[in-house]
């Protein structure tokens, strides 16, 4: 998640490159990404009329060196200055995906909800598609990916990044929760894994009654320290990438994190 990718081969483009060679080592079927894969999208001005295409053929370049298979979603910085909805078709066009979409693989259903906007986490198609997949696949286990989190769940270390999910975070949890194998996966705050030290919440909850799974930034995390007041503030370290190598069984999920930049587990 969070690649934040510039039109510039900056080290994120590199930290990218190296992931996924990362996972085609190990044989990775593909490479889930929940969102953020530019830092502005196709926009650098609300007021432009002619779009700039550079972030996304970056993202593009950088997929294209690899033959691991790339599934994607807009998070809220691919509408930084204008809604990613104005261009649908350049989004297709430059990643292989529209705004949602679902795939199989094997027995599991992969469920991909990207953000129509900069401040909801899906609009109301995209809520009724995705009741309508849920309801139709009782009993399968669903992987569900969006950028934000839901209040109260996991991504937010000791409450330091909260993010407004949207109209349906409500209907959302209910829904997720009524299916009961369904998987939750978000990114958005960035905070790493080593932060699960001071918050067991972290990276995964099941407090509201769903597994919910926090994934850190390829393109750079944050840490979570105390203040000398005794409060918590996030704040931006070095270069750092982290992900997850997800094994997935018939009986359960092995969620193994993974330093990218080191090549070793967390």
């Amino acid at each position: 998640s969070d690649l934040h990718l510039t039109a510039e081969r900056t080290e994120t483009s590199a930290h990218f490159d190296k992931a996924l060679t990362l996972f085609e080592a190990h044989g990775c079927a593909f490479c889930a990404h929940a969102g953020d894969m530019t830092n502005i999208g196709f926009w650098y001005d609300r007021g432009d009329t002619q779009i700039d295409t550079g972030q996304f053929a970056e993202y593009q370049r950088i997929c294209g060196l690899h033959s691991i298979p790339v599934d994607d979603i807009c998070g809220n910085h691919e509408s930084y200055n204008k809604a990613i909805t104005e261009n649908l078709p350049e989004l297709e066009q430059y990643t292989g995906n529209g705004l949602y979409f679902a795939l199989r693989q094997g027995g599991e259903l992969f469920i991909f909800l990207g953000e129509p906007n900069s401040y909801e986490a899906m609009n109301e198609g995209e809520f009724l598609w995705l009741k309508g997949l849920l309801e139709e696949n009782p009993g399968r286990r669903c992987h569900v990916f969006t950028h934000y989190f839901v209040a109260g769940d996991s991504g937010s270390t000791k409450n330091c990044y909260t993010c407004s999910f949207g109209t349906h975070e409500a209907e959302f949890k209910a829904l997720m929760a009524v299916h009961g194998r369904a998987i939750h996966y978000h990114g958005h705050s960035h905070i790493k894994f080593q932060c699960q030290s001071i918050d067991e919440t972290t990276n995964y909850t099941e407090k509201n009654g769903f597994p919910s799974v926090h994934i850190p930034s390829v393109g750079g995390s944050r840490n979570v320290v105390q203040q000398p007041d005794g409060s918590w503030q996030r704040v931006t370290e070095g270069p750092c990438s982290q992900g997850y190598i997800v094994d997935v069984y018939d009986d359960f999920v092995v969620l193994n994190g993974w330093d990218l930049l080191g090549e070793r587990p967390v």
